[in-house]
């Protein structure tokens, strides 16, 4: 069996084509391609225990050493905490929004949404994430160094907002 690099916007279709036999990816695009081809697609699994989904903010280290870019950093993390809190006790107006903005729909809105979890934290699971990615990394021989989180995040923004949500980083791994 070959392994073929698809684009993330072309997996449904070749799927349904029976160009591909499989995908493993990111919500929304499993739900769009049982939407866009019901009869031939279900799922595998949602990934729920192997890894949580991550979007990762970044900034570049000599900017957020600066005052102002701490601040500015710490106001969007609270303003992004804020609206997480909002959005989860309004799924309809997610919902509303994903279809406006994204063309999706409600269900795979709500499945991605299901699947996903929300923390913003720099905690044991998100290194022990990371770390087990590195390993079958360098395993795989396409990561060619151990992680070092020392040099990799800066948890001082978030330290701000609660310091429980920083743990400690491991060593290198």
């Amino acid at each position: 069996m070959a392994v073929k690099d698809l684009d993330t916007q072309v997996l449904p279709a070749a799927l349904c084509r029976g160009d591909i036999a499989a995908f493993f990816i990111w919500q929304p695009v499993g739900s769009r391609a049982l939407e866009v081809c019901p009869d031939k697609v279900h799922y595998l699994s949602d990934a729920s225990g192997y890894i949580q989904g991550y979007l990762v903010a970044g900034a570049r280290p000599a900017w957020l050493a600066t005052p102002e870019g701490k601040e500015i950093a710490t106001r969007w993390l609270r303003a992004t905490m804020k609206g997480r809190d909002v959005a989860e006790k309004d799924f309809k107006s997610v919902a509303a929004y994903a279809a406006k903005n994204l063309n999706l729909s409600e269900k795979a809105t709500k499945d991605q949404w299901d699947t996903n979890n929300r923390p913003l934290a720099l905690d044991k699971v998100y290194y022990d994430d990371f770390c087990s990615l590195s390993a079958w990394g360098r395993k795989a021989g396409t990561v060619p160094e151990m992680i070092d989180f020392s040099k990799l995040t800066s948890g001082e923004p978030l330290k701000a907002i609660d310091p429980k949500l920083v743990a400690p980083p491991p060593p290198p791994c």
